[in-house]
C-alpha cells in the first residue's frame, strides 16, 4: 500500500518536471533585457528611424556620410548711372578715365560734344565690383553731383540655367558626333550633318550668353554723363511806366549812395587835411589886410568920407555944355 503511493508521488513530480521544465528554461533566458524586439539590417530595432548614411551594409562595414554638393557662390551684377556738373568737362572726363583704369577696369565708350557752355561727355567706365562703391564715390567728388541711380541684379539663377543647358547641349553635340562617325549610309550621313550643326549652333549661342552673362558679374558698368554748368537764365526786362519809375528812383538811389560812399571817403581826408589849409589860410588873410590899408593911405571910416568927398568935388563929365557949343551955320 505504502510502495503504491510513493510510486503514484514519483510519476507525478516527473510530470511536473516535463511539464513546467520548458517555460523555466524561457524565463531565464528573459532575465537579461526587460523585452527584445526584432531589429532589421544593421542592427537598429525596427520603430527606431535610420539616419541617412548610416543603415545598410555599407553602414555596418563602417561607411562615411555622403558629401552634400557645393552651394553655388552668387553672381551679382551692380550697375550705375550718374550725372556731374563742371566748368572743365575734357579735364573731369580725364579724370573719370584715369579712375577707372588705375582701379583695374578699363573704358568702355568715350563720347564728346560741343565746347565751352555746351560741352558734354558721356561715359562707360567697367570696374570689378570690388571697386564699383569706391569708384562711384571718387567720381562723384570730380564736380556736383546732380544725379545717381545705383542698381543690382542677382543673377545666380541664371547662371546656373545657362551651365546646366550647355552641359546638356554639350552632350548631344557628342553624341551626334560619335553617330556621325559611324555613319555608312548617305541618307544616315546627310541627317546627322543637319542635326550635328543645329546642335553646335545652339551650343554657341548658349555660350555666347554665358560669356556675356560672365562679363557683366566680373566688370560692373557705370554710366558718366559729365555737363557744362549752366549759367542762370537772365530774367526779362519789364516795360512801361512802373517799369521806368523803378528803374529812376533805382538809379537815384544808386546815385545818392555812391556820392555818401564818396564823401565817407575823403572825409576823414578832409579833417586831416582841411583843418590845418582852413587855420593857415584864415592866418594869411589877416596878415594881408593892413597892407592893403597903408596902402591906400588910410583905412576904416576916414578913407570911405575922403573917397565920397572926392567923388562929389570932380566933374562927372568933360564934355563941353550947351551954352558951350558952337553956331550951326
Amino acid at each position: 500500500m505504502i510502495s503504491l503511493t510513493r510510486r503514484r508521488w514519483l510519476a507525478a513530480a516527473v510530470l511536473t518536471i516535463l511539464v513546467t521544465g520548458p517555460a523555466l528554461a524561457g524565463c531565464t533566458s528573459s532575465t537579461g533585457s526587460g523585452f527584445s524586439a526584432p531589429v532589421r539590417n544593421g542592427g537598429v530595432p525596427d520603430g527606431v528611424p535610420a539616419v541617412p548614411g548610416t543603415s545598410g551594409p555599407g553602414a555596418a562595414a563602417g561607411g562615411s556620410v555622403p558629401k552634400l554638393p557645393p552651394l553655388q557662390p552668387k553672381s551679382v551684377v551692380y550697375n550705375g548711372d550718374m550725372t556731374v556738373s563742371t566748368s572743365t568737362v575734357d579735364k573731369v572726363a580725364d579724370q573719370a578715365t584715369a579712375l577707372a583704369t588705375g582701379a583695374g577696369g578699363q573704358v568702355g565708350s568715350d563720347q564728346r560734344s560741343g565746347q565751352g557752355a555746351t560741352a558734354t561727355a558721356t561715359l562707360v567706365l567697367r570696374v570689378p565690383p570690388a571697386a564699383f562703391s569706391p569708384t562711384v564715390n571718387a567720381l562723384s567728388k570730380l564736380g556736383t553731383e546732380t544725379n545717381r541711380t545705383i542698381g543690382t541684379q542677382d543673377v545666380t539663377g541664371q547662371v546656373v540655367d545657362l551651365d546646366s543647358r550647355i552641359a546638356t547641349a554639350q552632350a548631344s553635340v557628342n553624341r551626334t558626333r560619335a553617330l556621325f562617325a559611324r555613319a555608312q549610309q548617305i541618307s544616315d550621313i546627310v541627317t546627322l550633318e543637319q542635326q550635328l550643326s543645329d546642335r553646335e549652333t545652339a551650343l554657341e549661342t548658349l555660350l555666347g550668353q554665358k560669356k556675356t552673362l560672365d562679363d557683366q558679374i566680373n566688370l560692373s558698368t557705370i554710366t558718366v554723363r559729365v555737363v557744362a554748368t549752366s549759367a542762370p537764365a537772365k530774367a526779362a526786362t519789364p516795360t512801361g511806366f512802373g517799369a521806368g519809375l523803378a528803374a529812376g528812383w533805382s538809379a537815384l538811389v544808386s546815385t545818392v549812395t555812391v556820392l555818401l560812399t564818396v564823401f565817407g571817403a575823403l572825409l576823414p581826408f578832409l579833417v586831416v587835411i582841411g583843418i590845418p589849409a582852413a587855420a593857415l589860410w584864415f592866418l594869411w588873410r589877416r596878415r594881408r589886410t593892413p597892407r592893403v590899408a597903408l596902402a591906400g593911405g588910410s583905412s576904416g571910416p576916414e578913407a570911405d568920407l575922403t573917397s565920397l568927398l572926392t567923388a562929389t568935388v570932380s566933374p562927372t563929365s568933360t564934355a563941353p555944355t550947351a551954352q558951350e557949343e558952337p553956331d550951326k551955320p
